[in-house]
């Protein structure tokens, strides 16, 4: 069998490029690579598939390898058939954070798909302070296909974009870590000081019970809602320019939110990447801002780069070397006048972030203990302030633009 026959039994250029790449390694096992392009697929140590890339490493071809049996042939069409196919719809409960207590519900079912936002049931654990990682549940419904490794990569990939989408869009909303991770911790019997101890502990959520109640779970319908309050949602002019945290109630929405769920389903593949670039730095910027203020000011300002317009090369005629046009600096500040044009975020902002990155200062709470006011912090809070609140409602006034 060569190249063309093995594309026309499998039709695997219809399959989407995660589908593809889960089929072939859960019927093969083991791969190997000798270069970042190709990808060979080795069956009893001889090679069965070779997957080539193009320079953006999507799938190019598929050649047959002296390992390809006829049976492979037939279960890979099998299995990329199925992958274009619905055999079931289920509900899967994954846990997101919330700076500040969650006390209602909230549903979208639009053209990204039907999830809801939702306290913890009763009994699961809580956090007993006001600012703290409330567990926040995110139901989400996800069409399922029936190859495991398929359905296992579809409902992570799912999880991952709606946490990311809603941690940008929502303050004070966080992604719990992706990855295994252990920390020292300090734990005490029934909050008694003198009975402090350390434990080094895996970092993560589970609220054991049945099949209506355990997160992480899955279930075939959504959880009731009977008796939860909606969650208040607030107008985007009053939510958007908030600062600090408001202890004194549960956590609130901005009014626009499903608006900016639906512009974010019209937008193009490319424009989608951008948006979950930008969601991805905007979280890191809040959450990091407990471990370095210098890397989350670096990360406000990356979640605006993420959303900014691609620059042309062009060789300078008399260094003969290649620049951007037009520069970072200016398309930054462009973007900025564009879509927050009520903000001085642009003035000296970027010249403060470029000496972040490459390493040339930090900010002083980073390297100072400084007691008592400092004109130094209080200036760079203000910058911190100015950039946090420029990239998130400017990324919402890009996003309703570019849809």
């Amino acid at each position: 069998m060569n190249e063309r026959e093995l594309a026309d039994r499998l039709q695997w250029k219809k399959a989407a490029e995660v589908d593809l790449l889960s089929v072939l390694q859960s019927h093969f096992g083991s791969a190997q690579s000798s270069d970042e392009r190709v990808v060979e697929y080795v069956k009893d140590g001889v090679v069965a598939l070779t997957l080539r890339t193009d320079s953006r490493f999507r799938p190019r071809s598929l050649e047959p390898g002296p390992g390809l049996a006829t049976e492979d042939v037939e279960a890979l069409a099998a299995s990329l058939t199925n992958t274009r196919k619905v055999s079931s719809t289920r509900v899967l409960r994954r846990v997101l954070y919330s700076t500040v207590p969650v006390d209602g519900y909230w549903t979208y079912d639009g053209p990204l798909g039907a999830f809801t936002l939702r306290p913890v049931p009763p009994g699961a654990p809580t956090v007993d302070t006001l600012v703290g990682d409330h567990p926040l549940v995110l139901e989400f419904e996800v069409a399922l296909c029936g190859e495991s490794f398929v359905d296992s990569s579809r409902i992570e990939r799912t999880y991952r974009n709606l946490a990311w989408l809603l941690a940008g869009l929502v303050r004070h909303v966080h992604v719990p870590t992706l990855f295994l991770r252990k920390e020292w911790v300090l734990l005490s019997q029934e909050d008694d000081p003198a009975s402090l101890y350390t434990r080094y502990g895996q970092v993560g959520y589970w609220a054991p019970g049945d099949a209506d109640t355990a997160i992480p779970g899955v279930g075939s319908r959504f959880l009731s809602t009977d008796g939860l309050p909606p969650i208040v949602e607030t107008p985007w002019d009053e939510y958007s320019v908030r600062r600090g945290i408001r202890t004194d109630d549960p956590m609130d929405l901005p009014a626009n939110l499903r608006d900016s769920l639906d512009h974010v389903a019209r937008v193009d593949d490319e424009t989608r990447q951008q948006v979950l670039r930008a969601c991805f730095w905007l979280e890191h910027a809040h959450r990091t801002w407990g471990y370095s203020h210098s890397a989350s000011f670096a990360a406000y300002a990356q979640a605006i780069e993420a959303m900014l317009p691609p620059a042309k090369s062009e060789t300078c005629g008399t260094c003969m070397v290649a620049h951007d046009t037009p520069s970072l600096t200016s398309r930054f500040d462009e973007w900025v006048r564009s879509f927050v044009p009520d903000s001085d975020a642009s003035k000296d902002l970027y010249v403060l972030r470029s000496k972040l990155v490459h390493g040339q200062v930090l900010l002083s709470t980073d390297i100072d203990l400084l007691m008592g006011m400092s004109p130094r912090a209080n200036s760079e809070r203000a910058r911190h302030d100015r950039v946090s609140i420029a990239a998130r409602v400017g990324f919402t006034n890009w996003l309703t633009d570019r849809s």
